[in-house]
């Protein structure tokens, strides 16, 4: 697993490369402006949608990404709805 404490859009790219490779990602967006932690969630979406990986919420602004095919133990009450 990585962490990755993303600040400016350009860094969503990183989110994609480690999903594609299969590595989960904690998702941190704390220090991310409002505006620019919104598009960086929507992109992210986007890939776990595509890659049909699952996304869940850790805590207000922190989101697990995980693999395809990756259980998440203890996180069926926070995972964000996929439709």
């Amino acid at each position: 697993m990585i962490v990755l404490r993303v600040q400016v859009f350009s860094d969503a790219r990183e989110v994609a490369e480690y999903l594609i490779a299969q590595v989960p990602v904690l998702l941190d967006l704390t220090a991310a402006d409002t505006d620019v932690a919104k598009r960086i969630l929507d992109f992210s979406s986007g890939v776990v949608f595509g890659l049909g990986s699952g996304m869940h919420r850790v805590d207000r602004n922190v989101f697990l990404l995980s693999p395809a095919g990756m259980e998440v133990e203890g996180a069926e009450a926070a995972a964000v709805p996929q439709s």
